[in-house]
């Protein structure tokens, strides 16, 4: 017989675990005892990984509002620049005889069936090539200058 280690009750040499504390001796006992413990960590530490996905995922689209939010602010922006710079060409194409119109139109350099549609379809789906740009509001401006 040999005191156990924890309450120095007499047991058996052999015996896995105290009668009276019931505390274990071999590792696996050991580890076993802290199970619950673990347990609560792991759901824990789960709660708290999942909390920050959702805060992350909060400032993700907190972000995406705000950049959204300046596009649109620059969208506008850039269309009140274009009718600003429309008007401007029509006023300068009103000026124009008829004649004078067409020169211009020609020295544009359009494929021979160009139409405004087409040069509008071009400038939206070519936000940012200027030339393009600048075409589209000469062809306009000279089209229809009276409007």
């Amino acid at each position: 017989m040999i005191p156990c280690k924890y309450c120095r009750e007499p047991i058996d040499e052999a015996a896995k675990k105290c009668k009276k504390c019931n505390e274990p001796f071999y590792l696996v006992g050991k580890v076993l005892k802290f199970t619950p413990l673990l347990s609560a960590v792991v759901a824990v530490a789960s709660l708290g990984i999942a909390f920050s996905e959702i805060i992350e995922k909060q400032k993700a689209a907190q972000r995406a509002d705000v950049a959204e939010k300046a596009h649109v602010e620059v969208s506008r922006e850039l269309s009140a620049k274009e009718r600003a710079a429309d008007q401007a060409l029509r006023e300068i194409a009103q000026q124009l005889p008829a004649p004078s119109r067409e020169v211009m139109i020609k020295n544009l350099r359009l494929p021979d069936r160009a139409t405004l549609e087409e040069l509008e379809r071009k400038a939206k789906s070519a936000p940012a090539d200027a030339e393009i740009q600048r075409q589209a509001f000469l062809y306009r401006a000279l089209k229809r200058p009276e409007g």
